[in-house]
């Protein structure tokens, strides 16, 4: 299978390749692993995903310096290999040994809290009219006027309506 792919390179003239297998330590393939192959300088991202067999291919690839192969799969360590060069029609042939590893949860939380004024102490209470007209008694509206304004320290300078009634 890599001669093929070797032969493809060639032929297509000006490109290269990165091809593998991936396996464990006691040489059993590793299906569905993940293969991100990345040249940042040439802003180039392939990400593929092996067969039953392990084995992966990323034909057609810019030649160059500064390829950075990165494998991952459940329940094994992360494999990484760069700085690969790759030269006109040459296909670099990975043979990767994944360790067991355990497994990592990372976590980014990207949310912001929203931002508490610790400079402004201002309480604030709204008084409907329903309630002030549903009051028992006009004095007590009067009283209700004085307990809104008791966190602050400060005379209430707001007047109660008219009330009807005796």
């Amino acid at each position: 299978m890599f001669a093929s792919t070797v032969g493809f390179a060639q032929s297509a003239g000006g490109v290269s390749g990165i091809s593998g297998v991936v396996r464990d330590a006691t040489g059993s393939s590793v299906p569905n692993a993940k293969v991100v192959i990345w040249n940042e300088s040439q802003g180039n991202l392939r990400s593929i995903v092996t067969n039953n067999d392990g084995v992966f291919t990323a034909p057609t690839l810019d030649p160059g310096p500064g390829y950075k192969v990165t494998v991952t799969a459940p329940g094994f360590s992360e494999y990484e290999a760069t700085n690969l060069i790759l030269k006109v029609g040459q296909n670099v042939d990975l043979r990767i040994e994944l360790a067991v590893g355990t497994s990592t949860t990372q976590v980014d939380v990207t949310a912001e809290a929203p931002v508490l004024d610790d400079s402004k102490v201002d309480v604030s209470t709204v008084v409907d009219s329903k309630s002030i007209t549903d009051f028992p008694h006009r004095r007590a509206a009067r009283g209700l006027f004085r307990a809104a304004d008791s966190g602050r320290h400060q005379r209430c300078h707001l007047r109660p309506p008219e009330l009807p009634g005796p």
